[in-house]
């Protein structure tokens, strides 16, 4: 039911805000606030998404969950759909979820009102890796390329 009030709500406060924000600075000042924190918007979620992507591949190379970047993408991608959403609150909120802090304090209460705390499984280390660790020694050799016909050969050899 929250959701159904904020989707009606929300738009008539953003008119509200516009028109009042037209009669206080006027149209163009306005208009060009809008556009211009889009484009801002636009420029900072691209960069902390392509940052959070690499993030995200890092700790899968690493054999750790990336349940933390997933999160922050998601928050990403909520600020990219509030920044191209003409208006100033949607844009507030937008920029929000672009800071570190405020996604932490969503993440926070989001684990906290649930029972679903996966979240917590990535803010320590990983314990179980499904990696072998490949921290020994090093073993060398050398290898040579082997003709088809002796390919063949093995493999008449292993079907005999």
């Amino acid at each position: 039911m929250p959701f159904i009030l904020i989707f009606i709500l929300l738009p008539f406060a953003e008119i509200f805000v516009l028109i009042r924000a037209g009669g206080e600075f006027g149209f163009w000042p306005t208009f060009l606030t809008c556009v211009l924190t889009g484009i801002i918007g636009g420029f900072l979620v691209k960069k902390q998404g392509l940052e959070t992507i690499f993030m995200g591949q890092k700790a899968l190379s690493a054999g750790e969950l990336p349940l933390e970047h997933l999160f922050n993408g998601l928050c990403i991608v909520i600020s990219g759909a509030l920044l191209v959403t003409p208006g100033f609150i949607t844009d507030i909120i937008g920029f929000l979820f672009l800071f570190q802090p405020f996604r932490s304090l969503i993440r926070d209460k989001v684990t906290k009102n649930s029972s679903f705390s996966v979240f917590s499984m990535s803010q320590g280390q990983n314990t179980h890796s499904s990696r072998p660790d490949l921290s020994g020694d090093i073993i060398e050799g050398e290898y040579e390329e082997v003709d088809e016909p002796y390919e063949k050969e093995a493999q008449e050899k292993l079907d005999s």
